[in-house]
């Protein structure tokens, strides 16, 4: 049960984290997002969504505040079980 919590709480927080730097990419290039980010409409012909640049600050700072999400619900887990 703690191992598929955790799970979850990882993936979500990356969904929803690459989900809100891709509309705000979209945004600061002018365009309308649909699609919960992953559709870009009126934007610069040059547009590149955020999910599809070679960034690798993007992916850390992703895949980092997920991790920081899942220890503290990991945390949160455990202090429960130990009252």
């Amino acid at each position: 049960m703690k191992q598929s919590l955790l799970i979850a709480t990882f993936t979500v927080s990356c969904l929803l984290l690459i989900s809100f730097f891709s509309i705000d990419a979209c945004m600061d290039a002018g365009g309308l997002w649909s699609n919960l980010g992953l559709t870009c409409e009126g934007a610069y012909s040059d547009f590149i969504p955020q999910y599809e640049r070679t960034a690798p600050a993007f992916w850390v700072i992703v895949l980092s505040l997920s991790g920081l999400a899942t220890f503290l619900v990991g945390k949160v887990i455990k202090s429960k079980r130990n009252k």
